[in-house]
């Protein structure tokens, strides 16, 4: 029978106000669409499907969609079992061969975990055929299924597809069977994430490893589309990941434990990166001649890493279109990393003519008197947002912030622990127009600017102004002088509170005269 396109133009407005436009789409296609949306409007706190009631109301009304008619059934399934937290579900379609272990009465507490207690029937396949190509994204992250059921899946499966054949995301942190993974990986995988292996037994842990090896050195021919990986399992970084490297298409890539000087230097085959996450620490500083240069590279993060293995590997970089930087938890500095170190850090970058557009500097500390070590950076014009909350400076740096103004004009969010006084503020308004957020410490009002001073300086878009306290004698004309200079925040000011309140409240309430 030939279908024809009936021409179904119709506008579909959700309980939120946002509304879907659906023309010219067949039947098939209009069906699929209004799930679509359905799923949208149900699952648009987080969409994980275990974890919230509103969610479990989720997939009861899609599963009575899909009972209604024959033309919402199959959209209707797709949608439910598209994202999924947990392979009980699809492992239940093998009833009865499925079965959960109880403790009897007495027995100290222990973890209950699924076995497979009987033959799986051609009957059990068939049903288990008809969902797992359903199955886009999984996140196995429980420990509750027992190892033995991966290797009675693995040889008894009546193909030699992938358990998931459809997958696209896989995320693997299940305890227990970590190298169960290699039944799940397919050429549809674009992104991957490896846990941490936790089996009980010395011998059990290193059967995981060695099968996850395996997997690793089989990727680049077995997932040929994949795009992204995250590796959070420290035991295999003493192991060959030769196989990792070999993945042409691997664009974006997350190491979470040391790297070694090995991987370091394995790292130099993989030039296609765009984006990597690394934690360096106890690397070998003088000879960098087999260290990556990363030609390709867009995005680098560094995790628990020490600011001079972080300045060695910048300053081998050979792309020039590094456009974000994150440090995240300086390892071993507590008390706070001196100027001088992020000075050289930020030369680095200069030296290399890196594009930067985002700075994010979280959890390190450092404590200073001006602004001198950054002035490096503010040759880089490109910047959109910066980011060094933990940056605490003891005074006031009018010139520096004003020169950091003047060097930023494209800044939309800016993040500094440093007090900043209205003339600042002024300069702010006239040189940095697409700022919408910026989070200080203190604001002095003591010396506010006459309204005349102002008079030429347009109203400026800043949204949201977070500071934790105000100095300020006059609180009429701060407030009046803050609403001058950026008008929205008069309906909607933040300061240091979660939610929005009245601007002159709240200065009264951080004042400190």
């Amino acid at each position: 029978m030939q279908s024809t396109r009936s021409s179904m133009v119709a506008a579909v407005t959700s309980n939120r106000g946002k509304t879907y436009g659906l023309a010219q789409l067949l039947p098939l296609e209009l069906n699929y669409e209004i799930v679509r949306i359905l799923r949208h409007e149900l699952y648009a706190v987080d969409g994980r499907i275990e974890m919230h009631p509103s969610l479990k109301t989720a997939r009861r009304d899609l599963y009575a969609l899909a009972q209604t008619c024959r033309s919402f059934c199959t959209p209707a399934l797709d949608s439910l079992w598209e994202e999924m937290d947990s392979l009980v579900p699809l492992l239940s379609l093998l009833i009865p061969a499925l079965q959960l272990d109880r403790l009897p009465d007495g027995s100290p507490p222990r973890v209950i975990s699924y076995t497979i207690a009987k033959p799986i029937t051609a009957e059990s396949w068939l049903c288990f055929d008809q969902y797992r190509a359903r199955i886009l994204s999984l996140n196995s992250s429980e420990y509750v299924i027992s190892p033995a059921i991966f290797e009675v899946l693995a040889r008894s499966r009546p193909d030699t597809l992938p358990i998931l054949p459809n997958i696209q995301k896989l995320v693997w942190e299940n305890y227990s069977s970590a190298g169960s993974l290699g039944i799940f990986i397919a050429p549809s995988l674009k992104v991957l994430y490896i846990g941490r292996t936790m089996s009980l037994g010395y011998l059990e842990r290193n059967r995981d490893l060695r099968a996850l090896e395996n997997v690793l050195q089989t990727l680049a021919v077995q997932a040929p589309s994949l795009l992204s990986m995250e590796l959070n399992n420290q035991e295999m970084f003493g192991r060959s990941l030769q196989g990792l490297f070999q993945c042409q298409n691997l664009t974006n890539l997350v190491l979470r434990d040391p790297v070694s000087d090995g991987v370091m230097r394995s790292l130099s085959h993989m030039s296609q990166l765009k984006s990597i996450s690394l934690r360096v620490r106890d690397l070998d500083l003088g000879d960098r001649s087999a260290w990556p240069t990363f030609p390709n590279l867009e995005s680098i993060t560094f995790n628990r890493s020490p600011l001079n293995c972080v300045v060695a590997v910048l300053q081998q970089l050979s792309t020039t279109r590094l456009a974000h930087l994150t440090l995240e938890s300086d390892f071993g500095d507590r008390i706070g990393a001196p100027p001088r170190v992020f000075e050289e850090l930020f030369s680095a970058l200069v030296q290399s003519k890196q594009t930067l557009k985002t700075v994010r500097i979280s959890d390190i500390f450092s404590f200073v008197d001006n602004l001198e070590f950054m002035r490096p950076l503010f040759q880089c014009h490109e910047i959109e947002e910066f980011d060094f909350r933990k940056l605490i400076a003891s005074t006031e740096m009018d010139e520096a912030m004003e020169d950091l103004a003047r060097a930023w004009p494209k800044i939309e969010k800016l993040q500094l622990c440093c007090r900043i006084n209205p003339r600042s503020l002024v300069v702010f308004a006239r040189e940095c127009r697409n700022l919408r957020r910026l989070h200080v410490s203190h604001i002095n009002m003591i010396d506010i600017p006459s309204m005349n001073s102002i008079a030429q300086v347009e109203p400026h878009g800043l949204q949201m102004l977070y500071t934790d306290y105000v100095g300020a004698v006059d609180l009429v004309g701060g407030t009046r002088f803050l609403e001058r200079l950026f008008p929205s925040l008069a309906q909607k000011f933040y300061g240091n509170e979660p939610e929005a309140m009245e601007l002159y409240p709240f200065l009264l309430q951080h004042a400190q005269s």
